[in-house]
């Protein structure tokens, strides 16, 4: 390129490269890196069917807390029904049910997902979040074909320090993507005080115990929430033991019926001890 190319004229032509860059990314599968037929991409998704069927498999959950559960708990899993049946319960549950009524999510905390979702929240890549979210929606729809959706969504909430140093709460962002979809509302409703302990350091017991006093839901919001059905929006579902602490205050406080989704969920053996 001369050097004389007028400036605006190099700003558009940087911004055609970019444009191509991604449009040829947009194409490729997210996960094998090869270009797959249009056909091979379902909904606009960036995965082929292959690696879909591969990372994102169809499998028995838990319906409350999406714990996944052993192939003879339900059928084989290619013979699963497109919502997943009430009475299918992991020994937790059936056991101290939590006080959120189901649980939906995209897929299992493992890699390539695990990868994607750090990615996501830690580096700022909003094209693994809108592809997990976009999974998630689809989890949803299914999920949901013989039930009521949620009037409201409330993203879990983190403290304003971590929210400072991160640029965002990601669970809010997954919220807001899923708002022109699902059509429910978000509001703001619990405060977070400061813990040292990072949950990602602790076990199962050691969680429990760290959450509490942890979460205030804020004054305002109990009439907004009355007989209300709502939703709990997170990246992960590790223990679930944050989500049945603001499960419970929010039940508490007057809800009618609180749900959970999530981009992942982890396996249980993960967290034993």
């Amino acid at each position: 390129m001369p050097h004389d190319t007028p400036s605006y004229l190099r700003t558009i032509l940087n911004k055609s490269r970019l444009l191509g860059a991604n449009l040829l990314q947009r194409q490729s599968c997210r996960y094998c890196q090869l270009h797959p037929p249009e056909t091979d991409l379902e909904d606009q998704i960036p995965l082929c069917r292959q690696c879909r069927e591969l990372v994102f498999p169809r499998r028995n959950r838990c319906y409350r807390c999406a714990l996944p559960l052993p192939e003879s708990s339900g059928g084989s899993i290619r013979e699963l029904t497109q919502e997943l049946d009430s009475t299918l319960l992991c020994g937790e549950c059936q056991h101290k049910a939590p006080a959120f009524t189901r649980t939906v999510c995209a897929g299992d905390y493992r890699t390539p997902i695990s990868h994607w979702i750090n990615n996501f929240k830690l580096r700022r890549d909003v094209r693994d979040g809108y592809l997990l979210t976009q999974l998630l929606n689809e989890e949803v729809a299914r999920q949901y074909t013989g039930d009521a959706l949620p009037h409201i969504a409330i993203a879990v909430p983190l403290h304003w320090s971590k929210r400072l140093y991160r640029g965002f709460n990601q669970s809010a962002w997954i919220a807001q993507q899923l708002a022109p979809s699902v059509h429910f509302e978000l509001l703001d409703c619990f405060r977070k005080d400061y813990s040292r302990r990072d949950q990602k350091q602790l076990n199962r017991q050691q969680r429990q115990r760290n959450l509490r006093g942890k979460f205030h839901l804020k004054a305002n919001i109990r009439s907004q929430i009355q007989g209300k059905h709502l939703v709990l929006v997170d990246d992960v579902i590790t223990t679930s033991a944050t989500a049945r602490v603001l499960s419970q205050q929010l039940m508490s406080a007057g809800a009618a019926r609180v749900d959970l989704w999530a981009l992942a969920r982890t396996d249980k053996t993960d967290f034993q001890h």
